[in-house]
């Protein structure tokens, strides 16, 4: 029995093998089936099949569009950089003039300057021209600088700039309406911007009559400027130094859907701040003819006060508390254990009233550190007999 198992195993382990060498033999005859004619009426059927790169080589990089310049070695690794031109433009203006621009795409930088002439210069960019929207005469007074991309890269914004970066020069009683989508702006000595992005920093300095300033997602600075000024952005922080009214009745807004807020010598009288999510710190004096309306539902609220501040303060806060290092005097209060508490306090000798408002948050009023002023050293006299001899 042993014997007649043995011999059948054997011829089956034989046979296994007899099969096999002559499926490898016979598929390596085999022609590949050609791909199947198209039908008539029907689309027809394709295959991607991408096979597996080896493990020991690097994949090929990706080709560069239709219609782009060849790419330096390397190119398609990361993403893909666009390649422009170089384009320079001036104009004799006024001093006053206005100048409408869109930008798409990079960084746009406006410096003022004592001249009535604007020139802007795009680098690895598009082209542009200048359109004139006054009536016409000289100097303009109106100016639009509408794209003139060959490459039409932005087919849903031909009018609008795009490049590396975008420098322009401008009288400093210029003012400038700016739109666009993913760009990063710097405003440096000019009377009046109004501002708008998709996505992207804006920064302000030395704006003497007042500004508007949009972004769905980046910060928004403004440090030295005048004027009424109403600063908005979706996600981002808003950081303002230094600024002050043009006029009676010029105010400051300010709202951050999520981001902190921190102003600091600020100078408006009318005041209004919000912030859904995030931190309100205000650094300055308040004004005796002020209005002040501070609010924030998921975030902190810091005021800095000096320490003869005369205001009265009007404190609502639900999950937080209110502390002050500044004495006060306690008008009313309701701190039971709802959800929601309030504190009326005066400052001084009382004045303008402040609102605070923190929903999931603490407030607090700081004393601001005084600063000693160094003595100043008299001035040396000199005799005045023989200086005229």
């Amino acid at each position: 029995m042993r014997k007649l198992a043995s011999q059948l195993i054997r011829g089956c382990l034989t046979a296994a093998w007899a099969i096999a060498l002559t499926l490898a033999v016979w598929g390596q005859g085999e022609k590949p089936k050609a791909s199947p004619s198209p039908v008539p009426g029907k689309s027809p059927v394709t295959t991607n099949k991408t096979p597996y790169p080896d493990p020991g080589k690097a994949p090929a990089p990706t080709p560069p569009p239709a219609g782009w310049p060849a790419m330096p070695p390397g190119w398609g690794m990361g993403q893909a950089k666009r390649v422009g031109g170089n384009y320079e433009q001036s104009i004799a203006v006024s001093p006053n003039v206005k100048l409408d621009l869109c930008v798409v795409e990079g960084t746009l930088r406006v410096n003022g300057w004592n001249r009535n002439e604007i020139r802007i210069f795009v680098k690895n960019g598009s082209g542009f021209n200048f359109e004139r929207k006054d009536e016409g005469k000289d100097p303009a007074a109106w100016l639009k600088a509408k794209g003139a991309d060959v490459k039409k890269l932005f087919k849903a914004n031909p009018d609008c700039l795009w490049g590396d970066s975008i420098e322009i020069d401008a009288p400093v009683g210029a003012s400038f309406e700016v739109k666009g989508l993913e760009y990063r702006a710097a405003f440096d000595s000019i009377k009046k911007a109004a501002v708008t992005a998709d996505g992207g920093n804006i920064a302000f300095r030395n704006v003497s009559a007042g500004l508007v300033a949009k972004t769905g997602q980046g910060t928004i600075t403004v440090e030295e400027s005048r004027g009424y000024l109403d600063l908005a952005t979706t996600t981002g922080n808003i950081i303002v130094i230094d600024v002050k009214p043009g006029e009676v009745g010029d105010s400051f807004n300010a709202k951050t859907t999520n981001g902190n807020i921190t102003l600091e010598a600020l100078e408006h009288g009318m005041v209004t701040v919000n912030s859904i999510a995030g931190t309100i710190a205000y650094t300055g004096a308040i004004r005796k003819a002020g209005d002040y309306t501070l609010k924030t539902q998921n975030g902190s609220i810091r005021l800095t006060l000096p320490l003869d501040t005369s205001c009265q303060i009007q404190a609502v806060y639900g999950f937080g508390t209110f502390s002050s290092e500044i004495p006060y005097k306690l008008l009313t209060e309701d701190v039971n254990m709802g959800p929601v508490k309030t504190k009326s306090v005066q400052l001084g000798k009382g004045g303008p009233l402040v609102k605070l408002q923190a929903g999931y948050g603490s407030i607090a009023l700081k004393k601001m550190p005084v600063i000693a002023k160094t003595p100043v050293a008299p001035k040396a006299t000199i005799p005045a007999t023989g200086l005229l001899d």
